[in-house]
């Protein structure tokens, strides 16, 4: 159930980012888009405050968005992911 929330919580960042899917990778995220311009414009903006963000791009509409050293779980990456996304998107979480 938990992880139906999140995706229901996710789904509206990851659309105006246009990521169409996300895969844990030990230390990175694989990031599958559909419009760069949109992904790195959103990380852009979390990086203005104040976060770094490292973003790997593999090939046509994929990359690795990397997670800090301090992320030691896929427990706790899927938390600086969804405070990553909140800051790009500039929406709201909502509340549980």
């Amino acid at each position: 159930a938990l992880a139906l929330l999140r995706q229901f919580r996710l789904r509206p960042h990851l659309r105006q980012l246009s990521i169409v899917r996300v895969s844990w990778r030990q230390d990175s995220y694989l990031i599958e888009f559909t419009d760069r311009v949109a992904l790195e414009a959103g990380l852009a903006a979390a990086a203005d405050q104040d976060q770094k963000i490292e973003l790997r791009p593999l090939k046509t509409g994929m990359a690795l968005l990397m997670v800090p050293p301090t992320v030691d779980s896929p427990a706790h990456g899927i938390r600086w992911l969804e405070d990553l996304l909140q800051t790009a998107t500039g929406l709201q979480k909502m509340s549980t």
